[in-house]
């Protein structure tokens, strides 16, 4: 048997917290439930964390990461072809883009950061 759920069949429920990262274009987009879960703003820097060994992504703030950009009304961006592909590459996965879920935040390792579960 199998069930079929909207997140099992990659439907989008409106308001999620979902950062689609684009390895072509080089486009991390997050959805305004992320802007919000993440507590960002125009402007703040945010940096990436890669677990290979359990093919694991995280996010966190940080003085000196990625400046983020306005993409639309609520919704900001980061641009760079190469954080998009280890992104990507890191999951294993080998999709040109992928949306993920923003967990809730964790504490690891002593840092505050939030893992991105990849969809579908």
């Amino acid at each position: 048997m199998k069930e079929l759920t909207p997140d099992s069949i990659g439907i989008r429920r409106k308001g999620d917290p979902t950062i689609r990262i684009n390895k072509k274009s080089g486009q991390l987009q997050f959805s305004a439930g992320a802007v919000r879960r993440l507590g960002l703003k125009l402007g703040d820097k945010v940096s990436f964390i890669l677990d290979e060994a359990a093919k694991k992504v995280y996010i966190s703030q940080t003085p000196d990461g990625f400046v983020t950009k306005n993409y639309k009304p609520e919704l900001l961006l980061i641009q760079s072809i190469s954080l998009a592909t280890q992104i990507i590459s890191c999951t294993g996965k080998t999709e040109i883009s992928i949306k993920f879920l923003v967990a809730i935040k964790d504490k690891i390792e002593g840092r505050t950061m939030n893992e991105l579960i990849p969809m579908r």
